[in-house]
């Protein structure tokens, strides 16, 4: 067995030596290809790149590819096999002086770098990581791109040629010298806010750039040039504008005019626009217009308007009917130049006149009630006008500029959503070309409902069972009414009927907390037509009242018990009532007593001997409760309970006292007795039962029992026994 155990020992240092002793290579050399990561090829200029299995990086902070300016904190999480490592910091491959082969630690690490040393741009930032001794070489490469800025000053573009404000022909070439901090910019062309779609975002590099603009397919005259340079990737957002102008002219004319709407010879009536767009050398021209060679339209005589499009309000009822000549004089004369251009365009008038409206029914002064109608007749050479109508200058709902037909026609406004009394009703018809008539005719406004409170006004005061008093208009003999209290609909208010007049209802408050409340009226009549009163009243009631036991103190009471509790209330008096297990005690049901200490007398004979709740309740005027309850045991002798006590007693004492007639002494069942009492005595206070009542609630006709047979037991077994002693002897 010794020899076993030597052999196994040394079986298992020699695996333990062999452990130790073999380490299996792991020299990594940089001339594995294998081993070496791919390069990131989004850099146009990146340092060789290393991908170690044991080392790892990420960034924390800032963003990569975000801006930087003054100190550059790079805050990387560093996981490593190895503990401490080299970084060296490459910046467009140039190592950072700050960071070559520097020890750092590992988890998040901070690179502290002052771009106020680098040039501006967009700069490569390569983070290398070294882990070196005698076996072991690791690296670990991380690269991250910067957007560095220390002026703030990214573009600067400058017009080369030709000369700003100068006259552009033909294709034309904007020579411009552009210097960027960025690789590249987005580079978008306006002319006069409209994008020329050969540079719509369009990428270039920061260089001498040409910009060619075929201006045959723009208009004429002077035009804004806005370029729009701007840079958008990652957290980088920059744009820089640049505004020149330059005078279109192919034709050799200085003004020049475009038709926009509508097209020569169409047909035009009523008001319309007539929109044009005008270039000129000259930043715009005075325009004077003619129609058949008159001039019509006095605010366009000699008008001076600017550059671009303009809406020409024509009125067209003012002319005659037929093919017009419409001619547009435009003339520029000052600092010695004269020029002038002329352009006419044919434009149909075609008006139909003035149409007429006229009220048929019903009279003037008639009563109109909820939804009514009236009929109306329209004359027009339209087959379809647009119909306005109003009720005292407010246009309704079912007419604005609403399309109808010519003729006569019926026509319905819901009159419930105005005032009653006296309104005007006005129609308005007016055609396509602008033309208007009008007509108007007053009505007694009675709507289905109408009412208002009496005898309150806002945050007056209400409490208990309010009564509200309201005066009803309607045509109808009756309304239906319901009521709402801080949005919530009052139970005892839910579609009551009242009559029109004056009539009332109650709203009973004392359920709602005191202070004010939003009351709202809604009042529906036949057709389902509301009206709603909104006011707002103050709740002001006395509160519920507040009762607690004062006596007994007592857990147990016996025979006639009197009880006193304390009732708080701001009324002087309340009206209470006693219950004993949720039955009424008869002689104490809704007696009106003074708020205080109130004292009243239970006989709890009349109740059997058990835990009984006693319950009072105090009721207000306002109907408002208040109640207490307490439980309490109530103890009696019931007449069984003394009769089982005689009987115990009589067989208890009725042996030991026939004994005694014989001769025989009882002084040792007399003490046996005096020790028994003392023993339940004893029992009893131990448990607790201190007081009479305790003692009363605790004898009933099981302890009776229980403790009499065993008093009986008694007086029959000492004598026994010392009957036994005295034969023994």
């Amino acid at each position: 067995m010794k020899s076993t155990s030597r052999l196994l020992s040394i079986m298992l240092l020699a695996v333990i030596l062999a452990g130790a002793i073999y380490v299996q290579p792991l020299v990594m050399t940089t001339n594995d290809t294998s081993m070496v990561a791919r390069l990131d090829d989004s850099h146009y200029s990146v340092t060789a790149g290393f991908d170690s299995q044991n080392i790892s990086v990420s960034l924390v902070s800032p963003t990569n590819r975000s801006g930087a300016s003054g100190d550059l904190d790079i805050t990387i999480d560093i996981t490593s096999d190895f503990g401490t490592l080299n970084v060296t910091l490459l910046i467009e491959d140039a190592i950072y002086s700050a960071y070559n082969k520097t020890p750092i630690g590992t988890g998040n690490q901070m690179l502290s770098v002052d771009t106020l040393t680098l040039a501006e741009g967009n700069l490569n930032f390569t983070i290398l990581l070294e882990y070196k001794n005698e076996t072991w070489d690791e690296k670990e490469s991380f690269y991250l791109e910067y957007f560095v800025d220390n002026d703030l000053q990214n573009f600067e573009v400058s017009l080369q040629s030709p000369a700003n404000e100068s006259t552009l022909t033909g294709t034309a070439s904007l020579l411009l010298n552009i210097t960027t901090d960025f690789a590249f910019i987005n580079f978008t062309l306006y002319i006069d806010g409209t994008i020329y779609p050969a540079y719509d975002g369009t990428t270039i590099v920061g260089e001498p750039q040409v910009v060619q603009v075929d201006t045959t397919t723009i208009r004429e005259g002077l035009l804004n040039f806005t370029l729009i340079f701007d840079y958008n990737v990652s957290d980088i957002q920059e744009t820089h504008s640049h505004y020149l102008a330059f005078v279109v002219d192919n034709d050799g004319q200085p003004i020049t005019l475009y038709l926009l709407s509508p097209t020569n010879q169409s047909q035009v009536s009523g008001e319309f626009n007539l929109t044009v767009h005008l270039g000129s050398d000259y930043g715009g021209a005075n325009l004077t217009l003619f129609v058949e060679g008159e001039i019509e339209y006095p605010q366009f005589n000699l008008t001076f308007i600017s550059n671009g499009a303009h809406d020409l309000e024509l009125n067209t009822t003012i002319l005659a009917e037929g093919a017009l000549n419409f001619t547009l004089l435009f003339e520029y004369n000052m600092t010695g130049e004269n020029a002038n251009v002329t352009y006419m365009y044919i434009f149909s008038v075609n008006n139909h006149g003035a149409p007429s409206i006229v009220f048929l029914t019903p009279d003037a002064g008639v009563d109109f009630i909820g939804l009514d109608e009236f009929t109306l007749n329209i004359t027009s050479d339209y087959d379809f006008v647009n119909l306005t109508i109003t009720v005292d200058d407010e246009i309704t709902t079912e007419y604005n500029q609403t399309l109808v037909a010519s003729g006569v026609g019926i026509y319905a406004i819901n009159g419930s959503r105005y005032e009653n009394g006296d309104q005007t009703i006005v129609a308005i018809v007016e055609t396509e070309e602008g033309i208007q008539s009008s007509t108007s005719r007053n009505f007694n406004f009675l709507d289905h409902v109408r009412f208002e409170i009496r005898d309150l006004t806002a945050y007056d005061s209400v409490s208990g069972d309010a009564t509200i008093t309201l005066r009803i208009e309607s045509p109808y003999a009756n309304v239906t009414l319901s009521a709402y209290i801080d949005g919530a609909l009052v139970s005892d208010v839910v579609n009551i009927t009242l009559q029109t007049g004056i009539a009332s209802f109650n709203i009973n408050t004392t359920s709602y907390s005191e202070g004010e409340h939003n009351f709202t009226f809604r009042a529906y009549a036949t057709g389902g037509f509301v009206y709603i009163y909104k006011i707002t009243l103050e709740v002001d009631n006395h509160g519920i009242p507040l009762v607690s036991f004062v006596s007994p103190q007592e857990d147990v009471v016996v025979g006639v018990t009197t009880f006193t509790v304390e009732i708080d209330s701001t009324w002087d008096t309340v009206n209470l009532t006693v219950f004993v297990d949720d039955e009424v005690v008869t002689t104490l049901e809704g007696l009106i007593v003074d708020v205080g200490e109130i004292t009243f007398e239970i006989d709890t004979n009349q109740y059997s001997k058990w835990e009984h709740v006693v319950k009072v309740l105090i009721v207000t005027d306002e109907g408002l409760e208040g109640d207490a309850e307490e439980l309490f045991g109530f103890a009696n002798f019931k007449l069984e309970e003394i009769v089982s006590l005689v009987v115990i007693l009589v067989i208890a004492f009725g042996l030991p006292i026939r004994r005694w007639r014989t001769g025989s002494s009882i002084a040792a069942v007399l003490i046996a007795d005096l020790l028994f009492v003392a023993i339940v005595a004893g029992v009893f206070f131990a448990l607790g039962v201190n007081s009479i009542p305790f003692a009363i609630w605790h004898i009933n006709m099981a302890s009776i029992w229980a403790i009499g047979a065993a008093l009986i037991f008694t007086n029959i077994a000492v004598p026994l026994a010392m009957e036994s002693e005295q034969e023994g002897n």
